[in-house]
């Protein structure tokens, strides 16, 4: 039998796998901008001197990221483990995975 969803399979699977390695890429930088965004000198900043506007939207935009990871990797699941066959997978922009996928990374 042909598979008929090879066509979606590979570039789902390649777009994972390249998410996930530029999120170990991202978290190391996010690392290094929390360091900057909270210590100076080798010491704590004061809650005065931390920069909470820059702060809280690189927390949001870790907490972003990680959503749209989980999503990735839940709609691989889907594709490969739960539903192989392709009996079942939605592809229309009703699904709720898409939906919230495109309105995380947009």
């Amino acid at each position: 039998m042909v598979d008929v969803l090879t066509g979606y399979k590979v570039p789902t699977l390649v777009s994972l796998l390249l998410q996930s390695t530029l999120y170990g890429i991202y978290l190391v930088t996010c690392g290094d901008c929390a360091i900057a965004l909270t210590r100076v000198n080798g010491r704590w900043r004061s809650r005065k001197e931390i920069q909470w506007a820059f702060l809280l939207t690189a927390i949001f935009l870790l907490i972003n990221t990680t959503f749209a990871i989980c999503l990735g990797f839940y709609r691989c699941l889907e594709l490969f483990i739960y539903y192989p066959d392709g009996s079942t997978i939605r592809r229309d922009s009703t699904y709720w995975i898409n939906v919230v996928k495109v309105r995380c990374t947009a």
